[in-house]
């Protein structure tokens, strides 16, 4: 690995369940990583049960890369698990706020004009289905950008104030919740504290976009772990003339840089929602969503006595998220890995090496024995509901058992 980099595994699970069979489906997942200057995929797998009818993808009006699927067999299950691995190169390093453009010029230099040439960037200045740039908001987010304040640091400070100023409650909202909204409560998720920001960067014209992906789980020690590191995450990107977007976490009051994955960007959170879609059937339903995304480099082998057990503890890792609600089941994974390359003794390593780490909430179940002909048990499930439709919302169960539904899922 380059030194300065640093490689994220992601695993991130998503499973319906319905009350009823949905006889037909089509969805629109936003599940697959960006890829740019700097963030490099090593690697990108995704699964879904049953397995659709039709898969088609596309690049989307703002670069994303989207995965259409149809489902024409009556189900009562749907799972969507995907796995990547992407190298993240630092970004911030030689950025200093204060050098940057004044906010007053930046803006003035977006608006329109006979003859002037287009600035992809000016389509995010605008309102979108979720942000409407209103004078509450421009209110506020003049406190940090008086006349001459340069660009970036006035972001810096705003960043500052709504992590302040508003409280991360994921009851207070939905997932079709309005910037203006949240803005009134202050409170909400990342999602509202993504939108809310860019309402108020919006209102002084300036272009901020919505921008969607993960966090990453296992900090160093000494380091804060960060707010909504256990689902899909958000978070706001401004442009500043010279230094391109600049992407901030008002949830965690920090710059997006090596401890965010980026899925995807948009206007707001209705261009980028991980899953989305059309079903019919189904009746009431729930949903699991579980969400990993750990460092691969700097580990030493878990197992001294056979050191190919660390070679495939990278794919393992993937799957560490399961070790928190199904610790046996990672115990066997690991086990038969041991057994594949010869060992006969890993037990009490495995053991050992996995609870002293931390990666094990619980204890081991004794009873779990290595078994090379055993089918490794990769089922896990948990997290926080991220599914509702655009009538209801994530947290209302419809009585209905037959009718046509549009959903969404991943809010962050």
């Amino acid at each position: 690995m380059t030194a300065g980099h640093t490689v994220l595994s992601v695993s991130h699970r998503t499973t319906y369940r319905y009350s009823t069979l949905v006889e037909t489906a089509q969805h629109l997942a936003t599940i697959r990583p960006l890829a740019c200057a700097w963030q490099r995929v090593v690697n990108h797998t995704e699964r879904i049960e049953p397995t659709p009818s039709y898969t088609h993808s596309r690049i989307d009006a703002f670069g994303n890369d989207v995965l259409y699927f149809a489902l024409d067999t009556p189900h009562e299950r749907l799972q969507l698990v995907s796995e990547t691995t992407v190298q993240l190169t630092p970004r911030w390093t030689s950025l200093d706020p204060h050098s940057t453009p004044a906010w007053d010029a930046v803006a003035g230099a977006l608006h329109f004009s006979v003859g002037g040439t287009f600035r992809p960037e000016t389509e995010f200045r605008f309102a979108s289905p979720n942000i409407v740039p209103r004078p509450a908001l421009r209110e506020y987010a003049l406190r940090s950008f008086p006349p001459g304040m340069p660009v970036a640091a006035g972001a810096v400070d705003l960043m500052h104030r709504i992590h302040a100023d508003f409280e991360y409650t994921p009851s207070a909202t939905m997932f079709d919740t309005p910037a203006e909204r949240a803005f009134e409560l202050r409170r909400g998720v990342c999602q509202d504290f993504a939108q809310v920001m860019i309402g108020c960067l919006r209102s002084l014209g300036l272009p901020a976009r919505y921008v969607s992906g993960y966090l990453r789980n296992d900090r160093p020690p000494g380091q804060a772990r960060l707010i909504g590191a256990d689902a899909s995450h958000a978070w706001v990107s401004v442009h500043c003339p010279g230094s391109g977007w600049i992407d901030l976490d008002p949830t965690n009051d920090v710059l997006a840089d090596t401890d965010h994955v980026t899925l995807a960007t948009g206007r707001d959170y209705s261009d980028v929602s991980l899953l989305r879609g059309m079903i019919l059937g189904g009746g009431a339903h729930r949903v699991e969503v579980g969400v990993s995304v750990l460092t691969l480099s700097g580990r030493e082998p878990i197992c001294a006595g056979h050191p190919s057990c660390s070679k495939e503890l990278d794919s393992v890792r993937m799957h560490i998220y399961i070790a928190i609600h199904e610790p046996a089941a990672l115990l066997r994974r690991m086990q038969l890995l041991c057994a594949a390359a010869g060992g006969t003794a890993c037990h009490a390593d495995l053991r050992a090496a996995f609870v002293g780490r931390g990666f094990v909430g619980g204890a081991f179940h004794d009873s779990c024995q290595a078994r090379a002909h055993a089918e490794p048990d990769h089922d896990g499930s948990g997290g926080r509901d991220g599914h509702g439709s655009y009538n209801a919302g994530p947290r209302d169960e419809a009585a209905a058992t037959r009718r046509s539904r549009v959903h969404r899922a991943g809010r962050a």
